[in-house]
């Protein structure tokens, strides 16, 4: 998934984490705290891959990691041919397939149809 926020340094963390390969999720913590996270079980994967200051949570024997600053969610997209090139003809498999992916991914009532001229 792809991450858009209102701010840029959250921004530059969801950058850095998805070159990291470290998988970035909305998160909505304490104090009213809004935006990218990842979780790990060793601070220094998340800090080592990034200028952003950050802080975090611990969980259990893991960590939730998010920049300082906060910001709200804009934009949410999957990172999918099928939205790659919204120009493109999808096949129905392809529709089905995506559906399916997103429906893991948790998003629920996906509601898609194949267009036909």
């Amino acid at each position: 998934m792809s991450l858009k926020y209102e701010n840029k340094t959250c921004n530059k963390f969801v950058a850095d984490m998805k070159k990291e390969g470290l998988e970035v999720k909305h998160y909505k913590g304490r104090y009213f705290w809004e935006g990218p996270a990842v979780s790990c079980n060793d601070l220094q994967d998340v800090m080592s891959a990034t200028k952003v200051k950050v802080q975090w949570d611990q969980l259990g024997k893991g960590y939730i990691v998010y920049p300082v600053a906060s910001s709200k969610l804009v934009a949410q997209t999957a990172d999918h041919p099928v939205l790659a090139r919204p120009d493109r003809v999808v096949t129905a498999i392809e529709l089905e397939s995506f559906k399916a992916e997103l429906k893991m991914a948790g998003f629920e009532n996906i509601t898609a149809e194949p267009f036909d001229k």
